[in-house]
């Protein structure tokens, strides 16, 4: 598995349009989350979950596939 990158991060985020419903303070605070915990994967999706239309478990099998 990939490691998770702030970059890649965001480019995953525009692809499959997650995280439309945070600010860029929130943002922030994820890229923070992706630096420092990058390998926690159930706390970064869970993150997304919140400010994003996907479902938890969509979100943490789209992470999942780009990843592999």
């Amino acid at each position: 598995m990939k490691k998770l990158t702030v970059e890649e991060m965001y480019r995953i985020c525009n692809k499959y349009q997650f995280f439309t419903h945070g600010s860029n303070y929130q943002y922030d605070k994820l890229f923070d989350v992706v630096r420092e915990d990058s390998e926690d994967l159930p706390k970064i999706v869970t993150i997304l979950w919140i400010c994003s239309e996907q479902s938890y478990k969509e979100i943490y099998n789209t992470l999942v596939n780009e990843l592999n």
